[in-house]
């Protein structure tokens, strides 16, 4: 948060993802469902935003993935007044990330209810 200033940037994304160590955990769950909510890609979208221009006004934060929602991390506790969720209950979209982070951060500018058209 100190380089912020300067336009640098640093946040940090907390998966929850099958990996090899895990994949005997969330096996069962991969199957029985249409959507995946281990797929390590889930967090592919997330990564893609924080990559991007449009995240240049979030430093310092953590984001958790899991599965189809993003949640922000205080440094104690997960927040779940901050919850994400995908629309259309699938994978997470890069695009809509944006207006639905800066909604559960509440900063979208004032007398609107977002920031698309």
């Amino acid at each position: 948060m100190e380089m912020a200033r300067y336009g640098v940037t640093a946040n940090a994304v907390s998966p929850i993802a099958r990996t090899r160590m895990t994949a005997g955990l969330m096996a069962e769950q991969a199957e029985a469902a249409s959507f995946d909510r281990g797929d390590p890609a889930n967090s592919s979208p997330v990564v893609a935003w924080l990559a991007s221009e449009a995240s240049g006004w979030l430093t310092g934060a953590v984001l958790r993935v899991d599965g189809n929602k993003v949640q922000r991390v205080r440094p104690w506790e997960v927040d779940e007044s901050t919850v994400v969720h995908s629309s259309d209950g699938g994978r997470l979209d890069a695009l809509r990330l944006d207006e639905d982070l800066r909604r559960a951060y509440r900063i979208l500018p004032r007398g609107t209810s977002g920031l698309s058209g």
